[in-house]
């Protein structure tokens, strides 16, 4: 049975079979016309890698929402398609594969997974408590120098910075940037003095971000990449190729690590909290900074589904126009403690 392109979402998938298709036809599973096609069995070898990181859990959930909701590789909601494509890959495996489709199913996690968080944990107390520059429980973030997930983003594509002003008519352009090394506090990212680029994908998500409330003035620049840039995506919803060009087992063993990375980026802090509980996410960026990438992207506490991104080096994006906006309307949601 042939597959095509149009069956996956996935980037590494979709280029396999680009690259590795001699015909073009009508797909046998997602019934698409004049595509790309391959023998389904084509793609079995590397889905067997996958396979092995499952094992059966009676908490667990079946293989094809396992597979769906880990990596997002299938380009279909339909239960049935997805099994009848993992029924295709399985023929000729050995039992415990088809065990696998039968049953519950999850990712066997590594016991190194729980030290390394409790590690991470222990290295945040201490550089906010304990040690500042030398420290007895180091971070070691060496073993997730090669499964950072990378995201590019290319030239041209625009952010928004917002900034509560006291008048309506805004801040100009020149001052959307971010603030001078000697007015720069301590953020979630940067250390004091060390000024970043603190942006989002949305205004709406930007003006969450900067606590806008009602009848403030808020200007929000638009700013506009000015050569490619490559960051680190530690938002827990950015989707890895599990057949992208790192240890599939490495990554499985620190994905719990990166996650909690994005849940310490992401926390807001409240009015009572100290400034010290920026230092852990300060040290994380600086270290991300130190590989060469361009910035740290994370979700957004403030608003459902938006997307932040800190720059390190704000020459690489330009502010070309302000609006100003006035904050019309608040909805406040609670739930008792």
């Amino acid at each position: 049975m042939n597959c095509c392109t149009e069956c996956f979402i996935d980037i590494e998938l979709k280029g396999f079979i680009n690259s590795n298709s001699n015909k073009t036809g009508n797909c046998d599973f997602c019934e698409n016309h004049d595509k790309p096609l391959v023998d389904v069995l084509e793609l079995q070898a590397m889905f067997i890698t996958l396979f092995d990181i499952y094992q059966i859990d009676t908490n667990g959930f079946s293989l094809e929402e396992a597979l769906q909701n880990d990596w997002s590789i299938f380009n279909t909601n339909s239960k049935l398609k997805i099994v009848e494509l993992i029924n295709a890959l399985c023929q000729g495996l050995d039992e415990e594969y088809r065990e696998l489709l039968a049953g519950l199913v999850r990712i066997v996690v590594p016991d190194e997974t729980k030290e390394l968080i409790q590690n991470w944990e222990s290295f945040k107390e201490e550089i906010k408590k304990g040690n500042r520059f030398f420290f007895n429980n180091k971070a070691n973030l060496q073993s997730i120098e090669n499964i950072l997930p990378i995201r590019g983003y290319s030239k041209g594509k625009i952010f928004y910075r917002s900034r509560i002003s006291d008048y309506e008519f805004g801040h100009p352009v020149d001052k959307m940037g971010k603030p001078p090394y000697k007015l720069s506090k301590s953020g979630r990212a940067n250390p004091k003095g060390i000024p970043y680029l603190y942006l989002a994908q949305s205004i709406e998500t930007t003006m969450y971000e900067a606590r806008a409330t009602f009848l403030d003035y808020v200007s929000i620049g638009k700013f506009v990449l000015e050569e490619d840039i490559n960051v680190i995506s530690l938002r827990t919803s950015y989707q890895v190729s599990p057949w992208s060009d790192f240890s599939l087992e490495d990554y499985i063993k620190n994905k719990q690590l990166l996650d909690r990375f994005e849940t310490d980026l992401a926390k807001p802090l409240r009015r009572q909290d100290n400034e010290l509980d920026y230092l852990p996410t300060q040290y994380l960026c600086e270290y991300i900074k130190s590989l060469g990438y361009d910035g740290v992207e994370y979700g957004s506490s403030l608003h459902d589904g938006g997307i932040n991104l800190v720059v390190f080096n704000d020459e690489k994006l330009t502010c070309k126009s302000v609006e100003v906006h006035e904050v019309s309307k608040i909805e406040i949601l609670s739930k008792p403690l």
